[in-house]
């Protein structure tokens, strides 16, 4: 029998440089910083767009916030955010520029609140951190694959829950787990289940193929073009369910 009521919690602590000065996201409703996140924990550098979307905390960082500042908030939640991009790219065969237009979906790391380090007030390097704790239900079944290097993998898709303005709002965070802890996932986990996962958020840009059509010489062609994706990886995951015989089995 599995835990059926749904449960959820939604919390980011995120501390880094911030690298270049703030800017306003296309459709100007948020904030962005890119920030440079130095993980003492795993000895690595890593870089996150992070967003501010309250007005008055936007108006706190403009006045604020300047590149080089390091930057804390143990107030922020991930959020996802639906996405229309139009992009430009040039036809393979009539050498014009064409448009395409994407929908889809972005995980947004929102900090609702911050505090500072000035950047002439920093004497030495100082740690990042990167964490995220989250308890959600399962979206869909995981997807198991192997990746080229042998490295074993599970992704999934949990529901939590947000609060902006006063209203509730759902998110769907893609979760990634490694090796045992995908293995463990592939024979527990299934769409529906409640789990508590520790981790941390992970930015990845890449080349996207995607089904075009040139509007001038009026042909088909596939592209490649710029992406991301922000995923969680999982340091600990937690089964909140009723085993039952089949678990042990």
């Amino acid at each position: 029998m599995e835990v059926s009521i749904f449960m959820s919690y939604n919390k980011c602590f995120i501390a880094g440089i911030i690298k270049g000065e703030p800017y306003f996201s296309r459709n100007g409703d948020s904030l962005l910083l890119d920030l440079s996140i130095l993980r003492t924990d795993i000895q690595k550098e890593e870089f996150l767009t992070v967003s501010i979307r309250k007005k008055e905390t936007i108006k706190k960082a403009i006045t604020e916030l300047e590149e080089g500042d390091y930057i804390i908030s143990v107030n922020a939640q991930l959020m996802t955010i639906n996405t229309f991009k139009t992009k430009e790219i040039i036809c393979p065969h009539c050498q014009r520029i064409t448009h395409i237009k994407a929908k889809g979906e972005t995980t947004e790391l929102v900090l609702n609140d911050f505090s500072t380090i000035k950047n002439d007030k920093i004497e030495s390097t100082l740690p990042g951190v990167n964490k995220v704790l989250l308890m959600g239900n399962l979206y869909n079944d995981p997807k198991f694959r192997s990746a080229i290097n042998n490295l074993d993998y599970i992704k999934y898709k949990i529901v939590v829950t947000n609060y902006e303005d006063g209203n509730e709002i759902k998110s769907f965070p893609y979760i990634v787990s490694f090796n045992k802890e995908a293995q463990n996932a592939k024979l527990y986990l299934k769409k529906g289940n409640t789990v508590f996962i520790e981790g941390a958020l992970q930015e990845r840009h890449f080349k996207q193929r995607t089904k075009s059509f040139c509007t001038h010489c009026e042909t088909e062609f596939d592209a490649l073009t710029n992406s991301y994706t922000r995923e969680v990886i999982t340091a600990n995951v937690k089964y909140l369910k009723e085993k039952t015989k089949e678990d042990f089995d």
